[in-house]
């Protein structure tokens, strides 16, 4: 296990890894902004469409089926993949606030997805990927239950994010 450094001890003597501090800060962050009345996390959705659009410059020589589905699938898979990164190289704190992230990301695929009969959202340009899916699909009317499962898996892996770095918090305040 990657030795950590601690900052300020607390009651007892125990000190709390710098790393899992911030990373209970993190999440803690996260999910306080998706409680909020819009659910996103302002700083990481702007990050996210940052993904999204690359998602759909890298898949353009695709059909355009893929590059609308790549817009999404980018802006979960990049924190996702670090989340992996960081898990392998034993930064617990750092999985869950990626693992976090990959939630909310998934949490605003799904205001997405939910929007495709209507097509309210403002975009930065171009057409509507996931109406554009559905309506390719012929299934226009799984937008909004399909955007609530993707939703819901969503806050159940911010959920277990918290959890997570509940357990880090315990298990390292327990060996102090």
């Amino acid at each position: 296990m990657n030795e950590m450094h601690t900052i300020d001890s607390f009651k007892g003597g125990r000190s709390l890894p710098q790393s899992l501090r911030l990373g209970i800060a993190l999440v803690a962050i996260t999910s306080m902004a998706l409680l909020s009345l819009d659910g996103s996390v302002p700083i990481l959705a702007l990050v996210d469409l940052g993904f999204h659009e690359l998602g759909h410059m890298v898949t353009y020589w695709l059909p355009d089926m893929v590059t609308a589905v790549m817009g999404s699938v980018a802006q979960v898979a990049v924190p996702t993949g670090l989340a992996i990164y960081f898990y392998v190289r034993d930064d617990l704190a750092s999985t869950s606030f990626l693992t976090a992230w990959a939630g909310s990301s998934l949490r605003n695929v799904a205001v997405y997805m939910a929007d495709a009969p209507f097509e309210r959202l403002q975009l930065i340009g171009g057409d509507h990927d996931w109406a554009a899916i559905f309506h390719e699909l012929d299934k226009m009317e799984w937008a909004v239950p399909v955007a609530g499962l993707v939703g819901f898996f969503g806050l159940l892996i911010i959920m277990a994010a918290g959890g997570w770095c509940g357990y880090l918090l315990y298990r390292n305040l327990r060996a102090s």
